[in-house]
């Protein structure tokens, strides 16, 4: 083990101090600014971005594909829209514990911002909301990336805009298996 020899004028004894300070946090080498993490992209939400018809994906840990749907129940609030492009699916009928994930585009005029939210209405209990249940959008347009399970009895899936402080939807679109 080699020793360091004592340093003897202050400037040496403050600059050893550091040496030793920075060695032992592991400090050593350049100090620069921490870079940003990188960007994950949410696929629903990049330009362009579209699923080839047949492409399947993981939801819920299955491999999930587009499933035909029917949209129902359409209402709006001025020309708020909520448009339902796409809706992936294990099978093409989905049952209570099965997850769905659904894309689409918004339109929103009547407020400055709200929630789009997919939720299954007559389900009963359907436990804690998901993050990927809900996306807080603002005035204007987009696209979005919504996912939940089906609640355990059942029940009807919709995408619907809430306000952002809290209270009532103001305009969705329920949807069901095609031919159901």
């Amino acid at each position: 083990m080699s020793r360091l020899a004592p340093a003897s004028a202050p400037w040496q004894r403050c600059a050893l101090g550091l040496i030793v300070a920075v060695t032992s946090l592991g400090l050593g080498g350049c100090v620069t600014e921490p870079s940003p993490p990188p960007r994950l992209p949410e696929a629903a939400n990049e330009p362009g971005f579209s699923l080839t018809p047949g492409a399947t994906i993981e939801v819920g840990g299955n491999k999930a594909a587009e499933v035909p749907f029917e949209t129902y129940g359409v209402t709006r609030a001025g020309a708020d829209v909520i448009t339902i492009e796409k809706v992936l699916a294990v099978l093409p009928r989905w049952k209570p514990g099965d997850t769905i994930t659904v894309r689409g585009r918004y339109v929103l005029t009547s407020q400055s911002s709200a929630v789009l939210g997919l939720y299954v209405a007559g389900g009963g209990d359907t436990g804690p909301t998901s993050l990927r249940q809900r996306k807080l959008v603002m005035k204007g347009s987009g696209t979005f990336e919504l996912t939940c399970e089906i609640p355990p009895r059942g029940g009807e899936p919709h995408v619907s805009f809430y306000p952002s402080g809290n209270g009532d939807s103001f305009g969705g679109v329920y949807f069901k298996p095609a031919g159901n």
